[in-house]
């Protein structure tokens, strides 16, 4: 159990602060349902401006969730890395909790 007056806060904190950014867990998602470059997820999220697509993806690479790997054709393909597939079962456990309580047919 973490002491809450360490300095750092809870470390799910930051983990929790990750997801609710806007279109974070839309991102990861999509991700994971095979899209694999910028104009793929831009066809799967229409409604996202590609400046915030290319923040989260820059995010993405950042903290190591997905790796870029770039083609001979001046395109870039990412895949997710092992921390990104362990984020990716955090929002599906999420996503489910969320289903299960969330709407309206509690079991």
């Amino acid at each position: 159990m973490c002491d809450p007056r360490e300095s750092l806060g809870y470390p799910i904190d930051e983990a929790f602060k990750l997801l609710g950014r806007k279109w974070y867990s839309e991102v990861l998602l999509e991700f994971s349902r095979g899209a694999s470059r910028y104009s793929d997820l831009q066809k799967a999220l229409p409604r996202i401006s590609p400046r915030t697509l290319s923040m989260r993806i820059a995010e993405l690479r950042a903290i190591g969730a997905i790796s870029a790997k770039p083609r001979n054709n001046n395109t870039v393909t990412y895949e997710f890395t092992d921390k990104g597939r362990e984020l990716i079962g955090l929002v599906n456990s999420i996503a489910a909790f969320s289903l299960r309580w969330h709407s309206g047919t509690e079991r």
